[in-house]
């Protein structure tokens, strides 16, 4: 089973902004235990890191979650408190399934998010919108224009389910997801146990279920590829602007001393 999460934690775009994040998560919550309150408790460098540190994490965090959606369909084990709730084979492999693709989805938004930060755009959450992120200038200007329309035109075939067990609460389910459901049901009741068995459906399943991996393996790929691409492009801003803003910080430090000399 991949594990994209492992690659992504150790590219050194993301290394270096957890790095660079960590003392002032550290200040920030030994304030916080002491109930310590403060106007000015972060620099501008500093908030930048946590914003970047933040949604980086997110990037990250998806792709962990991706991979125990993919444990989960794979060892299926309806337990009995399952059962008690009527929770069957399929209902479970559903939500899973569905799952995926609400969070494969949602990667794009975390890129646009990110995107936003690193370059300092200065949008709140609800304005990164493809089309403003994607236009932008400087996005363009940096070559990242062209990843992020690839990352949008990877994941349009899942926007439809996605949506629809979003919006309309239609889970996802491959064609003969639906035909096992009846069997299972019909075995569960007595009805057909003269022409199907229990392991019988097992096997079923678990061949379904194989099936369904190997769809969400070459889903996944490209993406991860997209997002490796993505964070390569973003890490010299990021150490741009991580140079610019502490270059500015002396500057004011040093324009303070002077200013407190002037009698």
């Amino acid at each position: 089973m991949e594990k994209y999460s492992e690659q992504i934690s150790s590219h050194p775009f993301l290394k270096e902004a957890l790095l660079d994040s960590s003392p002032v998560l550290d200040r920030l919550t030994i304030m916080k235990s002491k109930g310590t309150q403060g106007t000015q408790i972060v620099s501008e460098s500093e908030q930048y890191f946590l914003y970047v540190a933040y949604y980086a994490i997110h990037l990250c965090s998806s792709f962990t979650r991706l991979e125990h959606i993919r444990a989960f369909l794979a060892h299926i084990r309806i337990l009995k408190q399952y059962k008690e709730i009527g929770i069957t084979r399929k209902d479970y492999i559903q939500y899973h399934y569905s799952n995926h693709a609400v969070t494969l989805v949602g990667l794009f938004d975390i890129a646009l998010i990110l995107t936003s930060n690193v370059l300092r755009l200065g949008l709140p959450e609800k304005q990164c919108r493809s089309e403003t992120i994607i236009q932008n200038s400087w996005v363009r200007s940096c070559g990242i224009d062209k990843i992020l329309q690839n990352m949008d035109s990877t994941l349009k075939p899942l926007r439809e389910p996605r949506n629809l067990f979003l919006h309309r609460g239609c889970v996802r389910q491959d064609e003969f997801l639906p035909i096992l459901g009846i069997y299972e049901l019909l075995t569960k009741g007595g009805i057909s146990q003269k022409t199907i068995t229990y392991s019988d459906m097992a096997l079923a399943y678990k061949e379904e279920v194989s099936d369904i991996l190997n769809e969400l393996s070459k889903q996944e790929e490209p993406v991860f590829d997209i997002s490796m691409e993505l964070l390569h492009k973003l890490h010299p801003v990021y150490k741009f602007w991580k140079k610019f803003l502490a270059k500015q910080e002396k500057q004011r430090a040093t324009n303070i001393k002077m200013a407190e000399k002037i009698p």
